[in-house]
């Protein structure tokens, strides 16, 4: 701010100054040609001595000229100055002051359109622009005094003169495309499209203004215009990208998500050798979730462009991560039967395991079985192929597996332990040393796990910047599990500054909870002692700390984030009477609670589960009218539409 407050008192006692000196020196210039009048008239100097004072009055003549310039281009650059700092008044004012000293200054007009336009002082604007055009008649003059008639409520002048303009400015294609960006900003949409299409016609250029005028098709809504120009458009630039937003604007509405789809396999079979179109349409179909005919299509690229399979792994990893697991495992398999020599066989055999683990964990068929089944799967690849990067993922999603699904802490470590060394010089040995400290916090193994997080943040700065950032993450939870609030909130903060990081919001939680309950000493060490035993999947213990804090912070928002954890845990391991219990309580002592909403919830479930429907509806209605924005109300809508369906049948 004192640098911005230094540079405009230089510009403005800069300007101040040159002034100054001008005034002087125009007094001297005219003093000296009075002289010289009376000396040429009245005295009889010799003709050298008159010719050497007339150079000396032209040289001061020249001094004079230049210090005005210098002068008005100092005036103008205030004037910028306070423009860019958002003092649009001043700027105004002093763009004036530059242009009615010199009304051949283009950077003064310019200025006074942007600031004139800025405070909508448009009859004022359109005073100066009908003087100045008086004088010099161009194409952005004409356009700028029907705009300025046309905001002043002078329509009709204001149509005459861009209609007079575009007879003088046929074969201008600028002349037509700033007119329909000045009507589109006024708002006359269809007015700005009448005029493209009018310039297509003068300039007999069918395919002319086609970006435009699908931005404008878009505006009005009109998908069959509009597909058609996002098509000209896109023979003429091959731009996918833009393609594919314009498109995307109108595919909100089914009648022209069909439209669309048509016209682009209408447009495919008359052109199958064009690949950037079957691109295209094969993003339309992904983006309408038609993925079997996209993966058709995306063969159909592939065969085209000689890909090797590129294109098809391609949309595997796509519709894996849409969550498209059925459509994703054909396409892996696809390149799977193309057989070892195809150079993307290890990332599909890797990927099918991968989704397929997805796709049973999502309908939770997730049986001790089927972890087995899908662990050998990801031990054949492993062995197969000794060394590369896909056995180092294999391994790590191995150990997942085990820790999380089997209980297996045994067989993780030992996954976990045969990356370390093998993959040392790579981001998986920080990964493996991550999980591995992890797992000795889930075993009670405090220092053990400091040690293996203090060996990712030294070796791997470089390597692994995220994991360094979670083995930093990691030694805060331990900090706060042992209830060392202070030294927690410093490391949690550090990592919170780490905006791009996954974890920059949990590490934020914890600093919002650690400071807005640093006096409830107790109360917060007994929190943190149940977050550490619900981590480590003993939950009785939690539910009971939980419970615990919400009698050391009676009345405060601890005691009830704390409760609604109990009842929540309470509802997973199935113990639906102290749920009910629990969530009763909360409702019952914190009746504005923000998690009321949750509690409801609980207690409705645990009625349905009862068999006693009529109050689960009855509470089911009450938390929609209570809580009408609710993140749950469209898993109430559900519930409440599933008994009454009951009811009918």
């Amino acid at each position: 701010m004192k640098s911005r407050k230094r540079e405009k008192y230089f510009q403005i006692n800069t300007y101040e100054k040159s002034t100054d000196f001008l005034k002087t020196s125009t007094k001297i210039s005219i003093e000296s040609i009075n002289r010289l009048k009376k000396e040429l008239f009245f005295s009889s100097i010799p003709n050298v001595a008159v010719i050497l004072i007339l150079a000396i009055v032209l040289f001061l003549s020249n001094i004079n000229l230049s210090f005005a310039q210098y002068a008005q281009n100092e005036k103008q650059r205030l004037g910028e100055s306070y423009e860019k700092t958002g003092d649009i008044k001043s700027a105004a004012r002093i763009y004036k002051e530059v242009y009615d000293a010199n009304p051949q200054s283009e950077p003064a007009f310019q200025g006074i359109v942007r600031t004139y336009t800025l405070l909508s002082q448009y009859s004022d604007l359109l005073d100066i622009v009908k003087k100045k055009i008086e004088k010099s008649e161009t194409m952005q003059l004409h356009l700028l005094l029907g705009e300025m008639l046309w905001r002043t409520g002078k329509f009709k002048e204001g149509e005459e003169i861009w209609n007079a303009a575009s007879k003088k400015y046929t074969t201008s294609p600028n002349f037509y495309q700033d007119l329909a960006k000045i009507q589109n900003n006024l708002r006359l949409t269809d007015r700005a499209i009448n005029t493209l299409i009018l310039g297509r016609k003068n300039l007999k250029q069918d395919n002319l203004f086609a970006n435009l005028l699908s931005v404008l098709y878009i505006a009005v809504g009109d998908h069959v215009n509009g597909t058609s120009e996002i098509l000209n458009n896109f023979y003429a630039t091959n731009d996918l990208s833009t393609a594919q937003g314009q498109l995307y604007a109108f595919m909100t509405k089914d009648e022209a998500a069909n439209y669309i789809l048509e016209r682009l396999e209408s447009e495919t079979s008359r052109n199958s050798n064009n690949v950037p179109l079957l691109m295209l349409y094969a993003w339309v179909l992904k983006a309408s979730v038609k993925y079997e005919r996209a993966l058709d299509m995306y063969q159909l690229i592939d065969k085209k462009r000689n890909a090797q399979g590129a294109e098809i792994i391609g949309f595997a990893e796509t519709a894996r991560n849409d969550g498209q697991f059925d459509i994703a495992l054909k396409a892996y398999s696809l390149i799977i039967d193309l057989g070892k020599s195809n150079q993307f066989y290890i990332s599909a055999l890797y990927g099918y395991t991968r989704t397929f683990e997805q796709k049973l964990s999502k309908e939770n068929k997730l049986s001790g079985d089927e972890v087995n089944r899908i662990i050998d799967r990801y031990r054949r690849i492993a062995i197969e192929f000794p060394g590369q990067v896909i056995a180092a993922e294999c391994r790590v999603s191995i150990a997942s597996l085990a820790e999380n699904h089997l209980g297996n802490m045994e067989m993780a470590i030992n996954e976990l332990n045969q990356i370390i060394p093998q993959y040392q010089a790579t981001r998986y040995s920080a990964i493996a040393l991550n999980k591995l400290g992890r797992i000795y916090i889930l075993k009670n193994f405090p220092d053990s796990a400091k040690v293996l997080f203090g060996r990712v943040i030294r070796s791997y700065r470089n390597l692994a910047p995220e994991e360094i950032i979670r083995a930093q993450y990691n030694l805060a939870l331990l900090e706060y599990f042992s209830g060392s609030m202070d030294t927690a909130l410093v490391m949690f903060s550090e990592v919170a500054a780490n905006a791009n990081s996954d974890l920059a919001n949990n590490a934020l939680e914890k600093v919002s909870l650690i400071e807005q309950n640093k006096e409830l000493v107790k109360a917060l060490a007994t929190y943190a002692n149940a977050e550490f035993h619900e981590i480590r999947k003993q939950t009785d213990t939690a539910v009971a700390l939980y419970l615990n804090t919400a009698d050391y912070a009676q009345g405060e928002d601890l005691a009830e984030q704390s409760m609604i954890k109990a009842a929540r845990l309470s509802m997973e391991k199935n113990n639906f009477s102290l749920a009910n219990s629990i969530a009763d309580t909360l409702l019952a002592k914190y009746p504005e609670t923000i998690y009321g909403d949750e509690a409801m919830l609980i207690t409705a479930k645990v009625q349905f589960q009862s068999g006693k429907k009529e109050t689960a509806l009855t509470i089911f209605s009450s938390l929609l009218n209570k809580y009408p924005n609710s993140i749950y109300s469209q898993e109430v809508r559900d519930a409440i539409r599933r008994i009454r369906n009951d009811k009918v049948q």
